[in-house]
């Protein structure tokens, strides 16, 4: 558990918000056309760098969470990039198979959701495979942030 007296608590907490917003655009990335992709792709671009300034001036630039997040970075791009990039089917509205690899679409309302009106979580759960590793990788105590102490 977090020991929120602790001067890390604040950082590890903004690394966490980072990571989900990672998270859901991974998500939107597993069901849209490639042209959708591509955009949410350029969307991660600001989280990654925001976790890199927070690894460089709050957790000593630290070479494991600096390759962890080079490992998040490069999933990102491969989930961009399958079917060299020419997936052309949109299925963000959780209807049918992924575009990709055909799985069925997961699409389920959080427990948890700040406004009633939250969207639902919809994304592959093959093709998320490709950055849930990356991300928990990322996630772990004394080698990433230490947000899986949240």
């Amino acid at each position: 558990m977090l020991d929120l007296s602790n001067p890390q608590s604040e950082h590890i907490f903004a690394a966490a918000r980072e990571m989900d917003r990672i998270l859901m655009l991974a998500h939107k990335m597993t069901v849209a056309s490639s042209e959708k992709r591509r955009i949410l792709f350029q969307l991660t671009k600001a989280p990654i760098d925001e976790l890199l300034a927070l690894n460089r001036n709050h957790f000593g630039n630290s070479e494991s969470i600096r390759g962890r997040i080079a490992m998040l970075a490069k999933s990102l791009l491969t989930l961009r990039n399958l079917n060299d990039g020419q997936i052309g089917n949109d299925r963000s509205d959780g209807i049918g198979d992924c575009p990709y690899c055909s799985t069925p679409i997961k699409r389920f309302q959080p427990q948890y959701r700040p406004k009633p009106d939250d969207p639902w979580l919809i994304y592959c759960p093959e093709c998320s495979t490709i950055y849930i590793e990356p991300l928990e990788k990322l996630s772990l105590h004394g080698v990433g942030f230490g947000t899986d102490s949240i």
